[in-house]
């Protein structure tokens, strides 16, 4: 009985870690993704949400105003797309829109 708590106790351990270190992974990769978008589109509203290698992102930002939607996404797309090609992120959706 001792023996199966104390190895119990070592896997909680080890979940935690591994948890914490996947979690400091995710948020880092929010901060590069939306640190990119704000130095390359100026005054954008960005919000970035990661899920293991998958990426939702929304930018809100007056240089979108006239564009077509695939136009801002390609403007979104331009800041990450080494992060893609170098498999960091698998699947990404954007929704850019100019300010209301």
């Amino acid at each position: 009985e001792r023996a199966e708590k104390k190895e119990l106790k070592r896997k909680r351990i080890l979940y935690s870690t591994r948890f914490k270190v996947q979690q400091r992974k995710t948020l880092s990769m929010q901060d590069e993704i939306k640190q990119r978008i704000e130095a390359a589109i100026a005054g954008a509203q960005v919000t970035v949400n990661v899920d293991g290698n998958r990426a939702t992102i929304a930018v809100v930002a007056s240089l979108f105003a006239g564009m077509s939607r695939v136009k801002k996404q390609q403007q979104v797309y331009a800041c990450i797309e080494d992060l893609i090609a170098g498999g960091a992120l698998h699947a990404v959706t954007i929704k850019a829109d100019a300010p209301e």
